[in-house]
């Protein structure tokens, strides 16, 4: 018998000379089996041979930090360095619409933190997608009224939209101050874009900038494939 047996963990094990060619097709077939984990650039991924994929192995990327399952045929994001936004509020002046909903995603409002926009697109009056997937898209408002209002993201919205197309939907409400916030999940595709949108009841109410206390912000993060 050639020495080609597999210890309790799976690997090969050759206890007797070498034999060829069995050996070495042995050694191959363990290769085969172990070799489930691939590294190189995005656009390595996509040069890999037809004969060479299969259900199972994992790519890791090494230009963008994003860990790949190929299944079912296909590659799946599953981890790694996943898409992450968080836009921050600036002192550019910033108003919900007067009781109707108004675009308050502008460039000028909001600046990026922490790892930018990890995985999104530049932001331009949004945030562009590029990796698709279920995200937690989130945001936090405060305003300078008397009154409150309605805030959501929008998914490729333009002109004045209704709530109902709206997700993470809610008020900021005026107590002893106004503000607000929500989050909710919603599935992405990619070359979608991200918005934000306020209501103002009874006005154009402002939204504070960012030389105020209060940490406003909004953004998305990718969690699912």
């Amino acid at each position: 018998m050639m020495g080609n047996s597999k210890d309790p963990s799976g690997k090969l094990v050759f206890d007797d000379p070498f034999n060829l060619p069995g050996d070495l097709q042995a050694l191959g077939d363990g290769l085969w089996d172990a070799y489930v984990t691939r590294a190189g650039t995005s656009t390595a991924r996509g040069l890999i041979p037809p004969g060479q994929l299969r259900d199972g192995i994992v790519f890791r990327e090494t230009d963008t930090g994003l860990i790949y399952l190929r299944h079912a045929g296909d590659w799946s994001l599953v981890g790694g360095r996943t898409p992450v936004a968080i836009m921050r509020r600036t002192n550019a002046a910033l108003t919900l619409g007067n009781n109707t909903y108004g675009d308050i995603s502008a460039t000028a409002a909001w600046t990026s933190t922490y790892d930018g926009t990890r995985g999104f697109g530049t932001y331009s009056n949004g945030l562009p997608v590029t990796v698709p997937g279920e995200y937690e898209v989130f945001w936090s408002m405060w305003l300078n009224a008397s009154a409150g209002g309605l805030v959501g993201i929008g998914v490729n919205q333009t002109g004045t939209p209704g709530g109902n197309a709206l997700h993470a939907i809610d008020h900021v409400t005026f107590r002893t101050i106004a503000l607000g916030n929500a989050s909710a999940r919603v599935r992405l595709a990619a070359a979608d874009k991200l918005t934000l949108w306020g209501y103002g009841e009874g006005g154009a109410h402002a939204v504070r900038g960012a030389t105020s206390l209060e940490p406003m912000h909004w953004g998305a993060r990718w969690i699912a494939p």
